[in-house]
């Protein structure tokens, strides 16, 4: 009951995201409380789902005649499986780190912020700018903060190069270089703090999407082995999502051993001690001259 890959169709990042929209109803349907931890591998689900499909629709006739079953189930297994796949690759992706090291633009704000503060506390103590102004810089705690801070700095610059032309200690072209690594850390702040939303929303609707595919795919291996019960070959149409997974349970400990009854003891009676002789002026019992009588 195998069927080629050109019977069940190509799959490409167009189908995908057809599958995803046309699918999206249904998983935005399930419910929070309803959601499954996933807790094997997405991509071979997914395969494992794609394969079984066309096994599983040649059995339609008998699904069809069955009242618990919904045939809707059969048709919509692949575009799930599909929309999942979709759903995964957006959430790997959106994982992935910030293009242009924030570290790195970072590590220069930090040279352009110690040299145009250093410059500025200059300028603030020859009356060319107000102090309060230093107060308000944000600092260089977060690259939010490094990247307001040095927007403020090259402001300040700016103003004093008006006033001092030539005197200046720094040129035009070295604050538009400042200028330039600011903006660029508020570009990857922008960029992160978008992913992070994203990568939430994702994650969820993943997780909807999983959680469908699971039950569906449940109630499909419920309806083929109901028909194939005496077959055995339920595996073998639609495997288990779970085969081969390892669940981490211990081998069961053994049943602790009563303990022995002990054992008793053998009583000792002790022995009658011999009854006493008597003697009468010193004589023995049973000897001459003894008293005839025992006491």
């Amino acid at each position: 009951m195998e069927t080629s890959a050109a019977t069940q169709g190509a799959v490409n990042d167009q189908s995908l995201l057809q599958a995803y929209e046309a699918m999206l109803p249904a998983i935005s349907g399930v419910k929070d409380d309803d959601l499954l931890t996933i807790n094997i591998d997405v991509a071979t689900a997914v395969t494992t789902v794609i394969g079984a499909n066309p096994r599983a629709a040649a059995f339609r006739p008998q699904l069809e005649r069955l009242a618990d079953f919904e045939l809707k189930t059969l048709h919509e297994l692949r575009p799930l499986a599909l929309a999942l796949a979709y759903l995964n690759g957006k959430y790997l992706a959106v994982q992935a780190p910030v293009g242009g090291s924030m570290a790195a633009l970072g590590a220069d704000g930090n040279k352009w912020h110690d040299l145009l503060l250093a410059f500025a506390v200059a300028f603030a103590k020859a009356g060319h700018v107000n102090e309060t102004r230093l107060r308000d810089l944000n600092g260089t705690v977060g690259y939010r903060n490094l990247a307001t801070s040095l927007i403020a700095l090259t402001s300040i610059h700016r103003e004093v190069l008006v006033k001092l032309g030539d005197k200046m200690p720094i040129t035009l072209a070295q604050i538009d270089a400042a200028d330039v690594v600011a903006l660029q850390l508020l570009d990857g702040v922008a960029i992160r703090d978008q992913n992070s939303t994203t990568l939430a929303e994702v994650t969820i609707a993943r997780q909807r999407a999983f959680t469908l595919l699971v039950n569906s795919y449940d109630q499909l291996r419920r309806a083929i082995s109901y028909l194939r019960w005496n077959h055995g070959d339920i595996d073998e149409i639609v495997p288990s999502l779970y085969a081969g997974r390892v669940t981490g349970k211990r081998n069961p400990e053994p049943a602790p051993q009563p303990s022995p009854e002990p054992t008793p003891e053998p009583v000792v009676h002790p022995t009658p001690a011999p009854a006493p002789t008597t003697t009468v002026n010193n004589i023995p019992a049973g000897h001459p001259g003894a008293s005839p009588y025992t006491v």
